[in-house]
């Protein structure tokens, strides 16, 4: 297995050394292409060391299963098995976990890496280059100039490669295009405290964004559009439907938003798993998300977003709780670049050039050429310390206050915090759209929680909910 010796790896994000820590009782199995995932799934059933594995995690996109063992098994304990795995003609490699020490996420390291070049380097010292390290050229990126996804020969060399380039005088950065594990900002626990804070429910009146003040000005215009960069958006709620965004050019495959998770046109929420009223497994969190920014209030028992005449971009990147590949997550970024105005993020990550770099391309060349502001949950580990991407210097950090004007005791704060903005953590959390299909969402289908048939929950927060919110009110100023 590829680094198994090794306790620890590393990889740099601009000058930093990002150290990662090996998990000694997890792997990754990545098979062939053609080999049904049923098959592996058998395979690791009817070995006896792996049998009773705590958990299988199947990421049928990557083909990709990561194996954790129960306690206190450790990967030495099952050598020959993992042996038995390398050499069955359907595997392609047997790979390492890792975990990220500052996030707690888990990352998993292919034979990959993303690599982008300076402007003007020559595709002749490109070639050189990639020829003296013996790597070859995956993918030109479509979002990104002068970016690449390389595979390396050997996956025990990804990281040593990846610095290689990262140190290069040709290049930009450069790192293992990890497949990581994302963290949504949210769990779940009059209704819109958060629009006009009169003190319903404890709270103290005026701690709020202030939407009806700046309604009797402008309640967005339609020529504005929020991109939910996230689990994925109900496009049929009644109350967000009217709003979704519609590609003008009909020959286009994205005609209302991208899933970059499965690489397809359909951004709805798809996965789901028992329990479904939790955040974790369940493509739960977008649309509530979505709501918050721009819910149109005409349901009878509806909500209404902050900007309820602006339109929404769906841009999906996860499914449930399975890892992401980065490029994937940072081309979703530089599409809702050329696609939306505002871009909102409720959702953490382990650190990455190449998430950096996107965040930094949209804000420098979005809106043709005026920038898009970015908004990104600052976390929510009670921590001096916001989490990534949301301490990128140009990204727009957002932590969570009250109904009672405080900061949330959840909240990050600390060194590039922007602002707080209103969220759960007081007396009453946040009242917004949920995913319409039935018995699913965080409601699903209790007066209590929302409303009786599940389109709506009143258990939404945390820095989640604080993020659309303030994407919101920038749709109302652009």
């Amino acid at each position: 297995m590829a680094n198994q010796s090794e306790e620890y790896e590393y990889y740099y994000v601009g000058d930093k050394k990002v150290k990662l820590n090996k998990l000694p009782d997890s792997f990754a199995l990545r098979y062939k292409s053609d080999v049904p995932a049923h098959a592996i799934e058998k395979k690791l059933l009817d070995m006896p060391d792996l049998a009773d594995a705590e958990e299988r995690k199947d990421i049928p996109a990557n083909n990709l299963v990561i194996v954790t063992l129960p306690q206190p098994k450790h990967l030495v304990d099952v050598k020959e098995s993992i042996q038995n795995l390398e050499d069955d003609d359907r595997v392609e490699l047997v790979l390492p976990v890792y975990k990220e020490p500052q996030s707690g996420l888990r990352m998993v390291v292919t034979d990959e890496i993303t690599v982008r070049f300076k402007s003007g380097v020559s595709d002749d010292a490109i070639d050189r280059l990639n020829k003296e390290t013996g790597v070859e050229i995956l993918e030109k990126d479509r979002f990104a100039p002068n970016q690449y996804i390389l595979k390396v020969k050997d996956p025990k060399e990804t990281f040593a490669i990846a610095r290689k380039y990262h140190e290069s005088d040709l290049t930009e950065f450069a790192e293992p295009n990890f497949l990581s594990e994302i963290e949504k900002t949210s769990v779940p626990y009059f209704e819109q405290w958060y629009l006009h804070n009169t003190g319903q429910n404890h709270g103290v009146p005026g701690e709020d964004i202030k939407a009806k003040e700046a309604w009797g000005l402008t309640k967005g215009s339609p020529d504005i559009t929020v991109a939910i960069i996230d689990d994925g958006v109900d496009i049929n709620h009644p109350d967000l439907k009217p709003n979704i965004w519609t590609n003008p050019d009909s020959s286009q495959p994205d005609i209302h938003g991208w899933d970059f998770f499965d690489g397809n046109s359909d951004p709805n929420p798809k996965k789901f798993t028992p329990p479904y009223y939790v955040t974790r497994g369940n493509d739960n969190h977008g649309t509530p998300c979505a709501g918050l920014v721009a819910a149109t209030g005409n349901g009878a028992l509806g909500v209404i977003g902050v900007a309820p005449n602006c339109k929404i971009l769906p841009v999906k990147i996860f499914m449930g709780d399975n890892l992401v590949q980065n490029n994937r997550l940072a081309d979703a970024i530089r599409y809702a670049g050329q696609r939306a105005d505002i871009l909102s993020n409720s959702w953490n990550c382990p650190e990455s050039n190449d998430v950096t770099y996107a965040i930094r391309d949209v804000i420098q060349t979005g809106r043709g050429g005026k920038g898009c502001p970015v908004f990104v949950a600052a976390g929510n580990g009670s921590k001096n310390q916001i989490g990534f991407p949301s301490n990128v210097p140009e990204a727009i950090a957002v932590g969570a206050s009250t109904n009672r004007g405080e900061i949330a005791a959840y909240s990050n704060c600390g060194e590039g915090l922007a602002f707080v903005a209103p969220s759960s953590g007081g007396t009453k959390r946040v009242y917004t759209t949920d995913v319409s299909i039935p018995g699913r969402g965080y409601n699903v289908g209790d007066v209590g929680k929302g409303d009786a048939d599940g389109f709506y929950t009143n258990s939404f927060g945390e820095t989640s909910a604080a993020t659309p919110l303030a994407a919101g009110v920038a749709a109302l100023i652009l």
